[in-house]
């Protein structure tokens, strides 16, 4: 139950393979904190939680943010590897980014920065994001930079995420076997979820599918700014989704 603090804006937990993190069933049972230590001039390269190796379940703690120049909890990043086997759950992340200075510090990432390298087998769920404005609440990312950077079968379920600067949730590029259910995506800054591919001029032939199998059902999608659920895919990729079974309402008070 105690508050781990790092110095600076800097990372506070890289995990190892094959350990179980348990933030909240130890001593009170309140959570674990996690909180960067001060601002910096420059965005952190990581998050304030690294997952860049297999076999880790990371549950019960409290990613704060602190309002400063970051990121928040990473999946795959800086691997150099296929990974897979990760399990986020009863997790809480808010506040990652500072408000005054635009940055790409998702609050949590599940992406590789290797190419032709993939992060599979990730499931997320029973976990709340919120009040970070600098971009998506989950973001499933393949890299446009990366040559055929993969992400496959992920599993986000029965997450609450709200007041987002950007999008809930985004899937994007080359990024299979998605499944968003029973989750709640109310008062983001653009869309509740955003499927995406990057445009030609991102990267040209380091992209070369767009998401695929994606299933988004029995979601709450509510009060967004633009969309509830948009697509978008200027390279003409094949793609499929199945949607099913969702409330959608009350979006695009933008005139999205």
């Amino acid at each position: 139950q105690d508050t781990w603090t790092s110095t600076g804006n800097q990372l506070v937990l890289t995990a190892t393979a094959g350990v179980t993190y348990d933030g909240k069933t130890y001593g009170s049972g309140t959570r674990a904190r996690l909180i960067p230590g001060g601002p910096s001039s420059a965005p952190a390269v990581y998050g304030i939680v690294m997952i860049p190796v297999s076999n880790v379940i990371f549950r019960g703690f409290e990613i704060n943010g602190n309002n400063v120049y970051t990121g928040g909890l990473y999946i795959g990043n800086t691997a150099g590897a296929d990974i897979s086997n990760i399990e986020i759950d009863d997790c809480v992340v808010h506040n990652v980014g500072d408000p005054n200075k635009f940055s790409w510090g998702y609050s949590i990432l599940v992406s590789v920065d290797t190419a032709e390298k993939t992060v599979s087998n990730v499931t997320i769920k029973n976990t709340e994001v919120y009040e970070s404005p600098a971009n998506e609440g989950i973001s499933v990312y393949a890299k446009w930079g990366v040559y055929n950077s993969r992400n496959n079968n992920i599993l986000i379920r029965n997450c609450y995420i709200h007041d987002m600067g950007t999008d809930g949730i985004e899937v994007s590029n080359h990024s299979d076997n998605v499944t968003i259910e029973y989750c709640t995506l109310a008062n983001n800054g653009t869309h509740g979820i955003m499927t995406r591919v990057s445009p030609s001029g991102e990267g040209p032939g380091n992209v070369i599918e767009a998401p695929n199998n994606l299933i988004i059902r029995y979601n709450i999608i509510n009060d967004n700014l633009e969309n509830g659920i948009a697509f978008t895919n200027p390279r003409d990729f094949v793609q499929t989704a199945d949607i099913y079974g969702n409330l959608i309402y009350n979006n695009g008070t933008n005139g999205g």
